[in-house]
């Protein structure tokens, strides 16, 4: 998800990290990303009645046990430009909706703070670091880079974190300012667009770099160009192997196609709302967890509910 190619091209400029690396970080979380996960595994779907539940209580204690203080962000209005992105089923989107709704109300229960974003779940998470409210977006989504997000935790599932598979990715480190991210990922393809066919990682990257120093950067040079008459009987570009090809068939790629679309930059290059509230972790509520049906999404399809088994998960949290 996210950004056609970026985390390979990003793995030199990102470090390991454990989960007490974690201790004493505000993260905001992108929920999407766990719920995405839940649904498309095949494992936990077969175990687990409720594996959204499950995945969602899993990851959450145990960033809470490790002293970590996650914001977990819910998906708000859908972009309408989203695709599903997985070569596996489309859940729909009130299937995932109606599980965020289940997935926050546990959360709640585990006392750790909610937020409804506008609209794109990576986009607010990245507000947050960006106004210094969290030191981290936690998701798999290049996207939130885009956004603006200072800070990325990626792979922070429960192995990874214990077996040093999960990445840290700190903008400041990275080789491409903001502006190029965002025509980067343009041109290899995003959950709102597919990109300009024929442009993959290493031409993007030569094209953004190529750009330093010119009279306009590589954002701008996209835009200058679609805004120019093209020839329509430009379709594609040449392959991203192919060493010949120049900017010359950007601009015409560009031209011909009235691409990227201005709205497509913008929602890129706009600051997400900002959440007018404060953020409280408090102790897990027995009753809330109760009232939320917790136990649900601990067990498979023949075992017994049992509240007694999640409060068992969570009692360290409690003390």
């Amino acid at each position: 998800m996210g950004v056609n190619g970026l985390w390979p091209a990003l793995d030199q400029a990102s470090k390991p990290v454990t989960a007490e690396d974690l201790r004493g970080k505000v993260l905001a979380v992108d929920l999407s990303i766990w719920l995405v996960e839940a649904c498309t595994s095949k494992l936990l779907k077969t175990e687990h009645k409720h594996p959204h539940l499950f995945l969602t209580l899993s990851r959450a204690s145990f960033l809470l046990r490790h002293g970590a203080l996650p914001i977990v962000v819910v998906e708000g209005a859908r972009h309408p430009r989203k695709r599903w992105k997985s070569d596996r089923p489309d859940p729909g989107r009130d299937a995932l909706a109606a599980w965020s709704r289940q997935a926050a109300r546990l959360l709640r229960a585990l006392g750790v703070p909610t937020l409804v974003a506008a609209g794109e779940a990576e986009a607010c998470c990245a507000r947050l670091t960006a106004a210094g409210v969290a030191d981290g977006v936690v998701t798999e989504d290049g996207d939130a880079l885009l956004y603006g997000a200072t800070r990325v935790v990626r792979g922070a599932t429960v192995d990874g974190l214990q077996r040093l598979t999960a990445r840290v990715y700190d903008a400041a480190a990275l080789p491409w300012s903001r502006r190029e991210l965002v025509a980067l990922g343009l041109l290899c393809g995003t959950d709102l667009d597919a990109g300009a066919r024929g442009v993959g990682p290493v031409r993007a990257a030569a094209f953004v770099a190529s750009r330093r120093g010119a009279e306009t950067d590589a954002l701008d040079a996209l835009r200058r160009w679609r805004d120019e008459d093209g020839d329509d009987s430009v379709v594609d570009l040449c392959d991203d192997d192919d060493d010949d090809a120049d900017d010359g068939e950007i601009a015409a790629y560009c031209a011909a196609h009235k691409w990227p679309p201005e709205d497509l930059v913008a929602t890129y290059l706009a600051d997400a709302p900002m959440p007018r509230r404060a953020f409280r972790w408090r102790r897990p509520s027995v009753d809330a967890l109760a009232f939320a049906n917790a136990e649900r999404c601990v067990h498979g399809f023949h075992a017994r509910p049992s509240l007694r088994y999640v409060l068992a998960r969570v009692a360290r949290l409690v003390d």
